[in-house]
C-alpha cells in the first residue's frame, strides 16, 4: 500500500510540474554591433545610437558607444526600426530599415564618415582672443570622459520640450531640491549654457528653439569635468549647452 501511495506521489508530482511549469520568456529583440570610422575602420567611442521606429523622427530607446564602439539596443518588442548614429565631428548616419521577429538579433558594423570642416573653423581663436564653444568641444572629446550630444539631433527630433529630451538621451532623470538640480550618482549638477550663463532650472533648455542648440556636453560627476572647469563647478558634475551664438 505504502509503495501505490508512493508511486502515486511520484506520479501526482510529475504531472503537477508539467502542470505548473512556467514557458521560458521569449527571448528579446536585440540591435548590436560597432561603430566605425569610414575608410579608416578606427572605433569611434561616445557615438550616440539611437532607435527609431518606423515612420517616427524621436528616439525609442539610445545607448552610446563604448571605447571599442561598441553599442546593444535591446527593442520594445518585434517590428521595424532604424538606427540613427551621431557625434560631433562627423556626419550623422541614418540605416536602412530592420525587420526584427520575436527574438530575432542583428549585430552590425557601421560606419561613419567625419564631417568635413569649413574654413572659418580653422581658427583657432576668435578676435577677442577666446577659443570658440567648437574648439573646445573638439579638445574635451580627445581628452575627457564626458558624452557629446550633436545639437542637429534635437533638430532632426525637434522635440515639444528638449529639457526632457535631453534627459532621455543621457539616460538620467534629474530631481529638483530647493531649485537644485542633480544627476542620479552626483552629488550635486551645475547646468550652464555657452559657458558662462547658469539657469536656474533645465526647463530653462525649453525656452530656446531646437534650431539653436548647437552641442551638449554632459560630465555626470566632478570627476568626469574637464580640469580647467572643475574650480567653477566643485564638487558637482555638469551639463553645458553650447548655442549657435557662442559656437
Amino acid at each position: 500500500m505504502r509503495g501505490r501511495a508512493a508511486a502515486c506521489g511520484v506520479a501526482f508530482a510529475s504531472c503537477c510540474g508539467a502542470a505548473l511549469a512556467v514557458p521560458a520568456a521569449a527571448a528579446a529583440q536585440v540591435i548590436s554591433g560597432v561603430v566605425i570610422e569610414d575608410g579608416t575602420d578606427a572605433p569611434i567611442a561616445g557615438a550616440l545610437v539611437e532607435l527609431l521606429e518606423q515612420g517616427s523622427r524621436a528616439a525609442r530607446r539610445s545607448a552610446t558607444t563604448a571605447a571599442g564602439g561598441e553599442f546593444r539596443l535591446a527593442l520594445p518588442g518585434a517590428g521595424e526600426y532604424r538606427l540613427r548614429i551621431s557625434r560631433i565631428g562627423y556626419l550623422p548616419v541614418t540605416t536602412a530599415m530592420y525587420t526584427l521577429a520575436a527574438g530575432d538579433s542583428i549585430h552590425e558594423r557601421l560606419s561613419m564618415p567625419r564631417a568635413p570642416v569649413a574654413l572659418d573653423t580653422l581658427r583657432v581663436e576668435r578676435r577677442d582672443g577666446r577659443l570658440t564653444g567648437f574648439d573646445k568641444v573638439m579638445r574635451r572629446q580627445r581628452e575627457n570622459n564626458g558624452i557629446f550630444i550633436p545639437g542637429a539631433i534635437f533638430e532632426m527630433a525637434d522635440p515639444p520640450y528638449p529639457s526632457q529630451y535631453l534627459q532621455y538621451l543621457i539616460g538620467a532623470l534629474f530631481t529638483t531640491s530647493g531649485g537644485e538640480l542633480r544627476m542620479p550618482g552626483a552629488r550635486c549638477t551645475v547646468l550652464w549654457i555657452d559657458e558662462w550663463h547658469r539657469p536656474r532650472s533645465l526647463s530653462s533648455l525649453d525656452q530656446i528653439p531646437v534650431s539653436e542648440f548647437a552641442a551638449i556636453e554632459v560630465y555626470r560627476t566632478f570627476r568626469d569635468v574637464p580640469e580647467e572647469l572643475q574650480v567653477h563647478v566643485y564638487p558637482c558634475g555638469l551639463i553645458n549647452v553650447w548655442t549657435s551664438a557662442a559656437w
